[in-house]
């Protein structure tokens, strides 16, 4: 499904079209121009190319193999993890702003205003997906009540 979503300056979101099948053909000059250059960034914010493949595919098969060899899995304190994971936004940030044409990146925002309204709408989003896929959220409202019973 496709999702057409316009977010003002305020960080509303307006929903403006759902597609059951999205299309990427167009009926104009603009229309091509706009789609050519959302699909070439997705590819390129991917680094979506053989060479990256083969490569994450060799370290997959070689933590495998360290894994099955030792026996060992490395576990890391949460500091650790904590430290690891900024350090890999930070890289994935450097890496993104220099594969984009004339997009801005609107989250994360230096505004921590703006920021939490979009963590607030990616929450929404996550409980919807939710309950669209799984129903997990209402299965849980049902043992709540279930339990007060």
């Amino acid at each position: 499904m496709g999702f057409d979503v316009l977010i003002d300056s305020k960080c509303k979101p307006y929903l403006l079209e759902v597609n059951a099948s999205p299309s990427f053909g167009t009926d104009s000059a603009l229309d091509y121009k706009i789609k050519k250059n959302v699909i070439a960034d997705a590819f390129q914010l991917l680094n979506f190319s053989y060479k990256t493949r083969m490569q994450l595919i060799k370290d997959l098969k070689e933590k495998t193999k360290d894994r099955i060899l030792t026996g060992k899995i490395n576990k890391i304190s949460s500091e650790d993890k904590d430290k690891l994971k900024q350090q890999k936004l930070e890289e994935r940030f450097k890496f993104e702003s220099t594969r984009t044409r004339g997009y801005e990146l609107i989250y994360p925002s230096a505004n921590k205003d703006k920021n939490l309204l979009y963590n607030k709408l990616i929450e929404k989003s996550n409980e919807i997906w939710d309950d669209f896929t799984t129903g997990k959220r209402k299965q849980a409202q049902i043992k709540k009540s279930n339990a007060r019973s």
